[in-house]
């Protein structure tokens, strides 16, 4: 009979074709082309069979390997731990998913997944196991390295949500602060007695504002004046300042790659905010250290800057808080929270990266990334920030402000300055006024009001007043957002809140 005549034949008079049975020899190529581990032990754990990747694990040929147990290849405590597993899944008679770390003869460690099934012997009963490990070292790391990136990535987004929920609160604390230091200011010109309470509002408001402005730079998205600069310069001079006005107990190392790409920052920002991850790690240092400053281009083209202590350092959860505003280990009154958290809307602005490597006990590294700028000046040009001198002149104001306390105070303030104004609650009642004949010499508008914003109030007026002088007054500095305001001509920005000597030069300077 030829091969495969008899099935055939079966077929033709409508019986059932004879299963194909492998051979030992065929079986046993497979068993061994696969890179999964294929073993069997009986019920005292003496391997019974195994397939070349088994063979590759132990060292040993299958045939030095039956009739031996694990004791015999691996380290007491794991062939224990095997052992007692193998019984386990035995005793309940279930098959079983396992992880195990297990080492090469060659010192290689991977972390096994290995299935486990009992298989019974003629008896009926449980007789022994069959194992299947897969080497999933890879996927586990990839697995890893996978979450890692989820959790920063929802670290970031939550950094976004409470930046975007900062900036808000700020904007509103900036139109208080602004109401408080309009009448504080005007109540100190007044004199009398209520001139030394005056001066503490005023010294409390503009603390207030200082704050205000940490929460600002925290949310903040773009650069406000950039200029290209030199990081090594900047962190140079931080350097100098931080040891003429500290004690001498931290060594501080210098070590700068010269001639790095400049960068597009904003100076005053950028040294503030060196200056600031310095303070931080001398107060991480009280009994002394090394303060290691680093600058170099990274293999991305960016320019980095690396502030190093030998201090304290973190615990993973501190680290993972560390940019959030408000949040601080320090005691009370030793901190407000606010100087990370500022350093991050800094660094989120300038388009950079920022990160925090630290240890308890071993110390902190920050590292702080910018991407190199093209060498033109490319630095936008902003809206106009007021200066002093130019005569007096009375002006006829239109102030339009959405906060009934910022228009109260603000025009006792314009009128004790010996002007004349007029007050609007919004953008339609502002172009209202103009449109009945409202005679003004300029207008301070807000840029952050409900229904007709700023921007779309200072298009309207525009398009009827093309040369009226326009004084913007706002917490809210963001170029991306005002990007269309910036190119009008006669529009002078006015940051809140702002007291009487800001106002004063803003006015005066209108011509």
């Amino acid at each position: 009979m030829e091969p495969g005549q008899g099935s055939n034949q079966a077929m033709k008079d409508g019986g059932t074709a004879p299963r194909r049975v492998l051979q030992p020899e065929p079986l046993r190529s497979m068993l061994d082309a696969t890179h999964d581990l294929i073993y069997a032990k009986d019920g005292d754990g003496h391997y019974l069979a195994c397939n070349a990747a088994s063979e590759r694990l132990v060292g040993l040929p299958e045939a030095e390997q039956i009739g031996k147990t694990d004791r015999d290849f691996f380290p007491p405590e794991f062939a224990q731990a095997v052992l007692a597993e193998d019984r386990a899944i035995m005793a309940t008679g279930q098959e079983q998913r396992v992880e195990e770390w297990v080492t090469y003869p060659d010192g290689t460690k991977v972390l096994l997944e290995s299935v486990k099934t009992p298989f019974c012997g003629p008896d009926g009963k449980v007789a022994g196991i069959v194992g299947v490990s897969r080497d999933i070292t890879v996927r586990k790391q990839a697995e890893a390295e996978q979450k890692q990136l989820q959790a920063e990535v929802a670290h970031l987004q939550r950094l976004e949500s409470l930046g975007q929920l900062a900036g808000g609160v700020a904007h509103e604390i900036n139109n208080v602060l602004a109401s408080i230091m309009a009448a504080a200011e005007v109540l100190s010109m007044r004199g009398g007695e209520a001139v030394p309470l005056a001066e503490i509002i005023l010294k409390s408001t503009r603390h207030g504002r200082d704050i205000v402005k940490a929460l600002l730079d925290f949310s903040r998205k773009n650069l406000t004046v950039p200029a290209l600069l030199d990081l090594n310069e900047v962190v140079r001079s931080q350097a100098k300042l931080l040891s003429s006005t500290t004690r001498q107990r931290f060594r501080i190392e210098e070590v700068f790659e010269e001639g790095l790409p400049r960068i597009l920052a904003e100076a005053p920002e950028l040294s503030s905010a060196v200056l600031n991850l310095c303070l931080n790690a001398v107060d991480a240092m009280p009994e002394g250290g090394t303060l290691t400053l680093r600058t170099l281009k990274t293999s991305a083209g960016a320019v980095q800057l690396c502030v190093e202590d030998t201090g304290q350092g973190m615990t993973e959860q501190v680290r993972l808080r560390a940019l959030e505003p408000f949040f601080t280990t320090k005691p009370f009154g030793k901190g407000s929270g606010l100087g990370l958290s500022m350093v991050f809307g800094l660094v989120q602005a300038h388009g950079g990266t920022i990160e925090i490597e630290s240890l308890p006990g071993v110390g902190t590294r920050v590292l702080l990334a910018f991407p190199a700028a093209p060498e033109p000046d490319l630095a936008p040009p902003g809206m106009t920030v007021p200066s002093a001198a130019a005569p007096a002149k009375i002006r006829r104001v239109l102030l339009v402000d959405d906060d009934a306390l910022v228009r109260e105070s603000i025009s006792i303030l314009v009128e004790s300055m010996g002007h004349q104004i007029e007050v609007a609650s919004g953008g339609a009642e502002a172009l209202r006024r103009l449109a009945t004949g409202a005679a003004v010499d300029c207008v301070i508008l807000d840029l952050n009001m409900p229904g007709m914003t700023g921007e779309e109030t200072l298009q309207r007026l525009r398009e009827a007043h093309p040369r009226l002088p326009v004084i913007i007054g706002s917490g809210e500095t963001d170029p991306e957002r005002s990007e269309h305001l910036v190119a009008m001509p006669a529009v002078t920005l006015l940051p809140k809140p702002y007291g009487f000597l800001d106002l004063e030069a803003a006015l005066r300077n209108l011509d």
